[in-house]
């Protein structure tokens, strides 16, 4: 858990997010429950294991992170010239990497 407060109604607000109070709510809820959890699997498991295991799922989740945000992240038009420029954001992709990343 994260006891500074993030600008996250700001992000989710821009993001397209018609209520970002409750996305934040939300986010706020799984947070609370994932660290119970996670303090629970210590016991369990093990502080070095669980840290190879939460290595390997960052290193994996990053890279889908990165690829649907270079692939899908924004949607070309073309120029008079020629040339396209990116202009457009993809909505679906842009919720798509929040809802990843913050939930």
């Amino acid at each position: 858990m994260t006891p500074l407060p993030r600008p996250r109604q700001t992000f989710f607000q821009q993001a397209g997010i018609s209520n970002p109070f409750i996305i934040t709510i939300i986010s706020d809820v799984v947070n609370t429950v994932m660290t119970i959890v996670g303090v629970q699997l210590i016991d369990r498991v093990g502080r070095r294991r669980l840290l190879l295991i939460g290595a390997i799922g960052m290193c994996v989740c990053e890279f889908i992170v990165a690829i649907v945000g270079v692939t899908a992240g924004t949607t070309t038009t073309p120029v008079v010239n020629g040339v396209t420029s990116s202009t457009a954001v993809n909505l679906i992709a842009q919720r798509f990497l929040i809802a990843f990343v913050c939930l």
